[in-house]
């Protein structure tokens, strides 16, 4: 329902039910953190651990370079959005994923 306010030189319409912009679901904001997740838990495990899982290091480095793309994809996705709680898990883990490569490819660059 619209209703025109007519007591100012330029008229303006009042909307009473905004229309929404399409959100992804849910499971889009999880999927975009998936490969950072992924990377985050091979960094984080202990050696020992390591020894009978079947990763290579091209493995790593090639869902390291996903996760890189993963996590630039959601910032773009998501930034003039309304952020639930997925979103927010999702740029916390992507944007710490990102900021862990910048730091380890400044240091490798500059050393």
């Amino acid at each position: 329902m619209y209703h025109t306010v007519v007591n100012e030189k330029k008229p303006r319409t009042l909307d009473y039910g905004r229309p929404t912009r399409w959100q992804p679901p849910a499971f889009v904001a999880f999927a975009l953190c998936l490969p950072g997740s992924l990377c985050w838990i091979i960094l984080l495990t202990p050696e020992e651990t390591k020894r009978g899982w079947p990763i290579t290091s091209g493995f790593v480095m090639g869902l390291w370079g996903l996760a890189v793309v993963t996590g630039v994809i959601s910032f773009l996705v998501y930034w003039k959005r309304q952020k639930h709680w997925p979103v927010i898990l999702s740029w916390i883990i992507n944007g710490s994923g990102l900021l862990f490569t910048a730091w380890f490819w400044a240091n490798v660059l500059l050393s």
